[in-house]
């Protein structure tokens, strides 16, 4: 049974310029709380208005499976009786999406 040894470098006779190139960030300077504070957090509040942050926002992010009208149709097969999977079907969406849509459809005060 093999194993590699603590010593890779002189089994294989690689060298660290091999390690390098494998991964970039090998021997990179470490950030500073300055450079990580400047990509984001306080910084960018403080260089962005409130229009251009919320704009940012609206852009970031995976977009929904779901839209307004697919969220309608859902809402209308629940109503005539159809199971969350056969919605799935329907809507070609997983049935955890819908498990999801469903957790954030407003139940009206209306207990079954």
């Amino acid at each position: 049974m093999g194993f590699i040894g603590h010593n890779v470098l002189e089994h294989y006779g690689l060298t660290r310029q091999f390690f390098s190139r494998l991964n970039p960030g090998v021997g990179k300077k470490a950030m500073t709380v300055t450079e990580m504070a400047s990509m984001g957090g306080r910084a960018r509040a403080a260089r962005y208005t409130r229009d251009q942050l919320r704009e940012f926002a609206r852009d970031a992010g995976r977009p929904a499976k779901l839209d307004r009208k697919g969220l309608s149709q859902l809402r209308r097969l629940l109503a005539a009786g159809r199971s969350q999977a056969e919605c799935a079907r329907v809507l070609g969406v997983s049935v955890r999406t819908i498990g999801r849509a469903v957790a954030r459809i407003p139940d009206d005060g209306v207990r079954s």
